[in-house]
């Protein structure tokens, strides 16, 4: 008597229950079109990714802190505040030091003024100086011209070097008063003004900044750094708070995985401690550099919960067919062909007899409308890196490999025969066949799955369900 097995699957394209024959060879299976994805699996722990260290913005003494860690609190509340008193006597200082400053530019105003005039003076003395050289030049032309009084001339040729000396010494002066006395003002004029600057920034600052610290946001304190009466720098944290709502989780990715990782890329996050529980996530980080341990390459992968409300309500088992990293450890994806470690028989075995173990009917999870994450809750997120909708697909099992070709075995006439396929995503439950079959035809899943297959139906009192075909035909 031929044993029947049911393929039911929960499809959005609906799909029909196919039955699947046993025979020497193996089990009949039919070709049927649904959606399959494909996902790196790893286990990590919930954090806070919304945390917030909220520092006092001036120096002083702390009046009081009427918060303690865990509290809850809401946006605006007071969590921290400084005297006051010292905070108007540090106002009153800085009003005094722009008061100073302003004092100090105008001095330095000055300054340059009496610089500039003095070179004004020097430039007249200059002039004076070059009129009294010609004057003194043309009256000893006009000697030369008129007497013949050797000591006259040589009176009126000393006064010409005389004037010539005078000239120079004006050219000198004036040189030096406006390439030193003024440059010299003008840049303690510019330092005043810097100065100024400085001290009216310090004083718009301090009076722009709060003695008190109160929450950007609602949330919950997990730590006070400070009590009533500590001197406290500008800078110091008093607390830090987070946000309730926004968790993220960190896990571990293999080299072989990790290029299929895109940043904003969907994943989603089922939480240990809520049975059914799935919450969808985005990538926020990825690490450009290797964590390298006992020769395993991996690499931080980050995601962060988008939304509190759950996307999927059936938690899958611990040996669902997405894995890549479980705490850590890389494994491979049954029917992968790209580099992982390879499962054995024996672990493969096992988890199909571990996924044949699900009810034939599974209910949608009830989740609490107030579920609660916290901080270290252990969770499995899971990184879509492929998903086909409406392809054909196969069992993984069904797809030999051999010299270098693909093929499956094809159901016809009674008889069986090799079909070369070409194959598209797959993993170890399912695969997409891109071309070789259509819709409807049977192919042989061979007889090693076949046996778990048949002694898993026996176990049940109504018609089982392929392993994982809730998750990868949905």
């Amino acid at each position: 008597m031929l044993t029947t097995l049911v393929l039911c699957g929960i499809s959005a394209l609906s799909l029909s229950c196919a039955a699947t024959v046993a025979t020497p060879e193996g089990q009949v299976v039919t070709v049927q079109r649904g959606n399959l994805r494909t996902d790196i699996t790893g286990v990590g722990n919930l954090a806070l990714s919304s945390k917030v260290d909220l520092a006092f913005e001036m120096d002083g003494t702390v009046e009081e802190v009427p918060v303690k860690e865990a509290e809850s609190v809401a946006e605006g509340q007071l969590l921290a505040k400084l005297d006051t008193t010292a905070w108007q006597d540090y106002i009153a200082q800085l009003e005094d030091n722009v008061t100073t400053a302003e004092r100090n530019v105008t001095s330095k105003e000055r300054a340059v003024t009496t610089a500039e005039r003095q070179v004004t003076s020097k430039e007249r003395d200059l002039l004076q100086a070059q009129i009294n050289l010609n004057n003194a030049q043309l009256a000893l032309e006009k000697t030369e011209e008129q007497s013949t009084d050797i000591l006259e001339i040589q009176i009126q040729q000393l006064q010409v070097e005389l004037a010539k000396g005078r000239l120079e010494d004006a050219q000198q002066a004036l040189e030096d008063t406006a390439g030193q006395g003024v440059e010299d003002a003008k840049q303690a004029l510019e330092d005043a003004q810097k100065a100024l600057a400085k001290a009216n920034e310090a004083l718009d600052e301090a009076k722009n900044a709060s003695p008190e610290v109160r929450a950007p946001f609602s949330g919950f304190i997990t730590k006070v750094n400070v009590v009533g009466g500590d001197e406290v720098k500008k800078g110091t944290v008093a607390v830090t708070i987070a946000d309730p709502t926004k968790f993220e989780a960190e896990v571990m990715v293999s080299e072989v995985n990790i290029l299929k990782v895109k940043l904003d890329g969907d994943a989603s996050v089922q939480v240990e401690a809520a049975q059914g529980v799935s919450l969808p996530a985005k990538i926020t980080y990825i690490s450009p550099s290797a964590t390298i341990q006992s020769g395993v390459v991996n690499y931080k992968v980050k995601v962060e919960l988008t939304s509190l409300q759950p996307v999927a309500t059936q938690r899958q088992p611990s040996t669902a067919a997405t894995g890549n990293v479980t705490s850590g450890t890389p494994s491979r994806r049954f029917g992968e062909t790209s580099g992982s470690e390879n499962l054995t028989q024996e672990q493969i075995n096992q988890m199909r007899q571990q996924r044949q173990q699900i009810p034939a009917v599974q209910t949608p999870a009830t989740v609490s409308g107030d579920l609660k994450l916290a901080e270290g809750m252990t969770v499995t997120v899971s990184i879509l890196t492929a998903e086909r909708n409406n392809v054909l697909l196969v069992p993984t099992q069904a797809i030999i490999s051999q010299g270098g070709k693909t093929f499956v075995q094809v159901l016809k006439d009674s008889a069986t025969e090799e079909r070369p396929v070409q194959t598209g995503i797959s993993n170890w439950q399912f695969t997409e066949i891109a071309s070789g079959l259509s819709e409807g035809e049977q192919v042989v899943v061979p007889q090693a799955t076949a046996t778990t297959s048949t002694t898993s139906q026996q176990r049940q009192s109504q018609p089982g369900v392929v392993p994982g075909i809730q998750r990868m035909l949905r």
